[in-house]
Order: C-alpha cells, then sequence, then structure tokens
C-alpha cells in the first residue's frame, strides 16, 4: 500500500526518527544511503524492522513489511539527501557506563553535541580500535541520520554506553586524561594500560577537574585544531603506542 497522507500513523512514527525524542520513544533508527544499506546487508548484526522505499523504486528486500511513500513523504524521511531505500532497525542496548568496572585499552568519554562530529568521532573510534565510547549527558544522540551517516555506519558496530553530565565526573574513578591547546605534548605522552580520553566540546573545552591529567597537540599557524580531528590523532597516538610497545 502506497502511503500519501502526513497524518498516517506509521509515517508519523518513522518521521520521528529524525530526531532525538523519536529515538528514544521507539528504540529504532534510519540507516539510509546506498552503500551503508548494501555493507550493513552484508554483515546485518541489528534486527531489521522495515524497508522504506519511495513510490517508482524497487525494496530490496523480501521483508514482510515493507512502506512505501509517496515521492513528497520520502523527501521528508530522506533528510541525508540519498534517493535509495531506507532500513528501519532496532537501536543495539546502550548500557550504563560503569566506571569501576573499567577495561583494558582506550575508553572514549564525549559530550559532542553535533551530530556530524559525534558521528565521525565515532567512525574514528571504531577505526582504531577502541574498548568501548561513553556518550555523556551532553552528548547528541547518535542514531541521528546525519550522526549515522557520518559514521558510516560504526554506530550500528562499536560498543557505546551512556554516562553522567561532564561536571559530574569529577565524583568518578580513574584517572582522566583530556585534550586541549595547552598540555603535555602528545608525541611523550604514555598511554595508561586503562585509558580513559575525554573529548571536550568545541569552543567550551574541558572544565576543572582535579584528576584530570591535560595533553595536546601541538601545531603551527593555525591556533588549534577541530575537536573531533584532534581526538582522531589521539586515538591514532594510542593505538600506534600499543601495537609497538613504545607505550
Amino acid at each position: 500500500m502506497l502511503i500519501t497522507s502526513p497524518t498516517n500513523s506509521l509515517f508519523k512514527k518513522i518521521l520521528s526518527l529524525t530526531e532525538s525524542k523519536g529515538l528514544k520513544n521507539e528504540g529504532i533508527f534510519i540507516l539510509s544511503g546506498k552503500n551503508l544499506v548494501q555493507e550493513f546487508l552484508r554483515r546485518p548484526i541489528l534486527p531489521i524492522e522495515s524497508e522504506v522505499y519511495c513510490e517508482g523504486q524497487t525494496p530490496q528486500l523480501e521483508l514482510k513489511k515493507q512502506v512505501q511513500l509517496s515521492k513528497e513523504l520520502f523527501k521528508l524521511i530522506d533528510v541525508m539527501g540519498t534517493h535509495s531505500p531506507i532500513l528501519v532497525l532496532q537501536q543495539p542496548e546502550l548500557k550504563n557506563w560503569n566506571p569501576e568496572k573499567s577495561v583494558a585499552g582506550l575508553t572514549l568519554l564525549t559530550p559532542l553535541g553535533d551530530p556530524s562530529n559525534l558521528g565521525a568521532l565515532i567512525r574514528s573510534a571504531e577505526a582504531f580500535s577502541v574498548a568501548k565510547v561513553v556518550l555523556l549527558r551532553e552528548s547528541a544522540n547518535p542514531f541521528l541520520p546525519r550522526s549515522v551517516k557520518a559514521s558510516a555506519g560504526s554506530v550500528s558496530r562499536i560498543t557505546m554506553e551512556k554516562g553522567p553530565s561532564l561536571h559530574e565526573l569529577e565524583n568518578f574513578p580513574g584517572e582522566l586524561i583530556g585534550l586541549e591547546m595547552k598540555g603535555r605534548s602528545l608525541a611523550g605522552f604514555k598511554w595508561p594500560e586503562k585509558s580513559l580520553l575525554l573529548i571536550g566540546e568545541e569552543g567550551a573545552g574541558l572544565p576543572e577537574l582535579s584528576r584530570l591529567q591535560r595533553i595536546s597537540i601541538p601545531t603551527q599557524k593555525v591556533e588549534s585544531l577541530n575537536a573531533t580531528v584532534a581526538a582522531s590523532i589521539a586515538l591514532y597516538d594510542f593505538s600506534q603506542k600499543r601495537v609497538s610497545g613504545k607505550d
């Protein structure tokens, strides 16, 4: 059946997935983009709820639940402008972070509120084998379409957990490592076996935390780097030092 009315309950449910409130209420999210969808289908690690496609398109899967939308309605769902069938997937469970059960490797703590920056950071986290990503309360929802797109699908594969507010970290155990403009140079930094790397929001930076060990990435001609770029460099540094045994 072709859905043409914006008041249709199923359409309204899918449309709500373009915002944080709908993602929280429904527990599902949108995966869009021909390449991302095809990559996911090669290794479908999350349950597929439905496939959404535009009138005139041919569905890619044989599912019981296919949703065909008019061109006008599909455009509202296809916020990334991919013009290809969309999958609606179940969100992976996000457990609450327990710092007392720290794991070997690097745990990344992020308050990034921009979905695209968050998605790009999660992509780098998977690329450099981060143990887990802790989404602080200030963080954007990682399943927003812009975040999913920027992560290249990494949000469906990497371990993510829900953390406290950025300003509540003072009360949590463990030594925090924070990236800032002023701090010990990353080049000579020795990463702990269980590292907690805290990324600051652009502009706001990091709060004053007594347990925070500050590291920096020296630059020339520019004052600072984009938070995601800086974090990616730090993650690469961690991965290389662990592999080479120089840490």
